[in-house]
C-alpha cells in the first residue's frame, strides 16, 4: 500500500438477509482514499452508499455478511485481521461517522455536553474537567455560538443545523484521521448546506484528517472532492479525479445524474428532470449493466454482460475488439478503428479514470 494511501478497500461485497431474498447491497467495491484528501461517493437513495459507510465503520446490521476474497486496509493495518476489541477502539478514536439524520444518531435524554465528551473518556481516557474543556473547544471549532451554556442542551432543543454540528463534533472529538460524513447536509436548507460542507473544509485544513463525503448530489461535491466514484445498485461505476470527472463522464449513469439537477435556466413550467426507470431490486440477480434498463446507450451485450470497471486509458472501445470465430457482432461494417491509445498513466492506479461501461458517452456511437 502506498505511503500517501489511509484507506483501501478491494473487492469488499455486502450480504442483507430480507423477507424476499439476500439483499446484494454492495457488490465487489474497490476504492481508495489519501491522507488529507476527501473522496465523494454519489448515487441515488438505495444504490448501497450508507451500507458501504457502515462496512468501513465496523456497524454493519446483524445478520450482514462480507463474502469473498476482500480486503480493507487502514493506515497500514488489515482491518479483517484487528479483534473486536482493536476494531472497537479504532472506531470512534481513528475513524469517525456522520450518520444522515443527527436527531436520530444523537441520544434524545442525554445533554450534547455529554454525548461529545463520551468518545474521549472511552477512548482517550482523559480527566473529565479535560473531556469539558475539549468539549467546549469542539462545539466552538463547529460554530455553536455560546458552547459552554449550549452543553446543558438536550437534541430537541436545537436546530436541525446545528444538530448536524454536534455530530460532526462527537465524530471529531477523538481527532480521527478518517472522517465518514453519510449525507451530512440531508434534510438542512441550502444555505445550512453550504455552511455544514464549509465547515467540514475548514476542519480537513486545519486538522489534516481525510474525509469519505457521501451525498446524492453532484452538483454538492463538485467544488469539495478531490476524487468521485459514481455507486449505482451497489457498484461503483465510474470514478474519477473530480476535476476530469466533470470535465469528460463516460458513464451514462454519471451524465443522467447530472443532467436530472434542477437548472437556473430551465422553463419555469416545465418538468422537473428525472431519470426514467427505476433502480434494480437488489433482492433479485441482476444480469448485465445494472442501468442497461434505463440507458438510452444500451444494446443488447450491455443486457447480457456486465461491464467491468477498468480504467479509461486502457479501456478499450467495442468496435476494437476482435469478435469469436463465427460470432456476429453487428459491428463488422464499420471502418477498422485507430489502435487503442497507449496508456499514460500507471495501470491500476485507485485515482486515475474508470467506468464501467460498454458504450460510453463521449465516445463516437457505433
Amino acid at each position: 500500500m502506498s505511503a500517501n494511501l489511509l484507506l483501501s478497500v478491494e473487492n469488499l461485497t455486502v450480504r442483507l438477509p430480507s423477507r424476499h431474498g439476500t439483499v446484494r447491497a454492495v457488490e465487489r467495491v474497490s476504492f481508495a482514499i489519501e491522507k488529507g484528501k476527501t473522496l465523494a461517493l454519489v448515487g441515488e437513495s438505495g444504490c448501497g452508499k450508507s451500507m458501504l459507510c457502515r462496512a468501513l465503520a465496523g456497524i454493519l446490521p446483524g445478520g450482514a455478511q462480507l463474502p469473498g476474497a476482500w480486503r480493507m486496509t487502514f493506515d497500514g493495518r488489515n482491518l479483517a485481521r484487528l479483534s473486536p476489541k482493536e476494531l472497537t477502539r479504532l472506531r470512534g478514536n481513528e475513524i469517525g461517522i456522520v450518520l444522515q439524520n443527527p436527531l436520530a444518531s444523537l441520544n434524545p435524554v442525554h445533554t450534547i455536553g455529554r454525548q461529545v465528551s463520551e468518545p474521549m473518556l472511552y477512548h482517550l481516557g482523559i480527566a473529565a474537567s479535560e473531556a469539558k474543556r475539549r468539549t467546549v473547544e469542539l462545539l466552538q471549532a463547529v460554530g455553536i455560538p455560546q458552547a459552554e451554556p449550549r452543553m446543558k442542551c438536550y437534541p430537541h432543543q436545537l436546530s436541525g443545523g446545528m444538530r448536524q454540528r454536534v455530530a460532526i463534533a462527537i465524530a471529531l472529538s477523538c481527532d480521527p484521521k478518517l472522517l465518514i460524513a453519510d449525507e451530512p447536509t440531508t434534510a438542512l436548507d441550502v444555505t445550512v448546506q453550504a455552511e455544514i460542507l464549509d465547515l467540514l473544509g475548514r476542519l480537513q485544513r486545519d486538522r489534516g484528517m481525510s474525509i469519505l463525503l457521501v451525498s446524492h448530489d453532484l452538483a454538492l461535491v463538485a467544488g469539495r472532492a478531490h476524487h468521485t466514484a459514481v455507486m449505482y445498485a451497489g457498484r461503483i461505476v465510474e470514478e474519477a479525479p473530480t476535476p476530469e470527472l466533470f470535465a469528460g463522464m463516460r458513464m451514462p449513469y454519471t451524465r443522467a445524474l447530472l443532467e436530472a439537477l434542477p437548472r437556473i435556466d430551465a422553463p419555469v413550467l416545465g418538468p422537473l428532470p428525472a431519470i426514467v426507470g427505476q433502480p434494480p431490486n437488489l433482492a433479485a440477480p441482476i444480469v448485465g449493466c445494472a442501468f442497461a434498463p434505463r440507458c438510452a446507450y444500451a444494446r443488447d451485450l450491455c443486457r447480457e454482460q456486465e461491464p467491468s470497471l477498468l480504467e479509461a486509458a486502457l479501456l478499450p472501445r467495442l468496435d476494437q475488439a476482435e469478435p469469436e470465430a463465427g460470432v456476429a457482432t453487428g459491428f463488422e461494417s464499420l471502418p477498422k478503428p485507430e489502435p487503442p491509445r497507449p496508456p499514460t498513466l500507471d495501470p491500476g492506479s485507485p485515482f486515475h479514470h474508470r467506468y464501467a461501461c460498454w458504450f460510453p458517452v463521449g465516445e463516437e456511437m457505433p
